[in-house]
């Protein structure tokens, strides 16, 4: 019964080599085989994903700039009508495509956590804005990168290669032209004297915010096996909607015209697809790699705050935009240097082995 079986199987295999044969002498087989540019894009996915969130982000931030501009609307305003915005869009998808809330009760504490520590993130590197200033907050809380990397090597063994922390140091030195922050070159190049000065203790509070970023990124490539790329915002926009009412206790609440309100309201759609965009991102590349992608951010506010803005710049921040996109150039090439464990070639060969064959005819006698 076993040596039937085993024949069974084995005429099995060598049927589906000669379908796998048969089909290599058609002449439009080409079609099927994957090509360069798609293994390419399978190779940078992870990569290109984050770049589409750090762009959702910076258009979020240039409406909220925008907002700030033409209206004195305090940050947890906006940060709750972002959170509503948010939970609305993920629970219209949910009942569009029927996906049911299903979650193992031992996730909830690693969720919320990681709702939590992007939640105080936000509120402090708002918080360090209103008290540093734009451009010497921004500066240090891109030290994220930095402690997302050690956290990734540390505690969940990714590997952490020479040229991702070339790369990542070269993007903030580029940061670090581009902003100028007070406490290096004494004044921000675009906006002369309008820095404060600050006590150091206020130094702690951009930091503070890189590490709970750097935190709620670690948490969500823990999780990266047991829920999809929706579930960690469903969390945050719950956060966002019921702390962020507490804190405008605090701040108050400032009228909106109905262009200030679609303003603050496409920021928060746009935040919600660069959040999924982001916890996808993360699922499938290494902390180092998913957070340092961050840096492009500061970039396009650069030629935001030229474009739109009328910013005055200098040749140092032109340098440091071009070091950005070179660090992040190098780490999409290491990317595409690595070598694939799925050669669809090698099993295309194995396919036309005779040992199949040979197998076959002596399970027969």
């Amino acid at each position: 019964m076993d040596s039937r079986e085993s024949s069974i199987q084995d005429l099995a295999l060598l049927e589906q080599r000669e379908m796998v044969l048969r089909a290599l002498k058609r002449p439009g087989l080409k079609k099927f085989r994957p090509s360069r540019a798609s293994a390419t894009l399978k190779k940078l996915r992870g990569v290109l994903i984050m770049i589409f969130a750090q762009v959702c982000f910076f258009l979020m931030m240039f409406l909220v700039k925008v907002v700030n501009d033409e209206a004195a609307v305090p940050s947890f305003q906006i940060q709750t009508i972002r959170g509503i915005i948010m939970l609305v869009c993920q629970l219209a998808v949910m009942k569009a495509k029927n996906m049911k809330w299903n979650i193992h009760r031992r996730l909830f504490p690693t969720l919320t956590w990681r709702a939590l520590a992007l939640f105080l993130s936000l509120s402090l590197s708002y918080y360090a804005t209103t008290i540093m200033g734009l451009h010497q907050s921004l500066t240090l809380l891109y030290t994220s990168p930095f402690i997302s990397s050690i956290l990734g090597a540390l505690l969940l063994g990714e590997a952490l290669g020479r040229i991702d922390v070339a790369a990542i140091f070269t993007s903030f030195a580029g940061v670090f032209l581009v902003m100028q922050p007070a406490f290096v070159f004494g004044s921000p190049a675009q906006a002369k004297d309008t820095e404060p000065e600050v006590a150091g203790i206020y130094y702690t509070l951009p930091v503070m915010a890189a590490f709970f970023t750097s935190i709620s990124y670690y948490l969500i490539r823990k999780t990266k096996n047991d829920v999809d790329a929706f579930t960690p915002v469903i969390f945050f926009s719950v956060a966002a909607t019921v702390l962020s009412p507490i804190f405008c206790l605090f701040q108050g609440w400032a009228a909106m015209s109905s262009r200030i309100l679609f303003l603050c309201c496409a920021s928060g759609a746009l935040g919600w697809v660069g959040q999924i965009a982001m916890s996808k991102a993360l699922q499938l590349e290494k902390l180092c790699v998913g957070s340092a992608v961050g840096f492009l951010q500061v970039a396009l506010s650069f030629f935001a705050d030229i474009a739109y803005f009328g910013v005055p710049i200098n040749s140092l921040q032109i340098g440091g935009a071009v070091l950005i996109f070179g660090g992040l150039a190098v780490m999409s090439y290491r990317k595409l240097s690595e070598e694939t464990t799925l050669k669809p070639a090698k099993h295309v060969a194995d396919l036309e082995s005779p040992l199949l064959e040979e197998r076959l005819y002596e399970r027969l006698g």
